[in-house]
């Protein structure tokens, strides 16, 4: 479990996908994104963009 809020430094070594997996959902304008799959890091790491409207 990773308690915290996202715009604040974690201050424990967290695996570098979830380092990639925070920076991306810190710095992404989700409403600037069609709904489907982000690539972060290829096919190893991705985001689904669900519109529920």
């Amino acid at each position: 479990m990773i308690f915290g809020h996202i715009a604040q430094p974690n201050p424990c070594r967290l695996p570098a996908a979830i380092e990639q997996a925070l920076d991306f959902l810190r710095t992404t304008d989700f409403h600037a994104l069609e709904p489907g799959v982000v690539e972060i890091d290829g096919k190893n790491i991705f985001a689904q963009i669900i519109d529920l409207t």
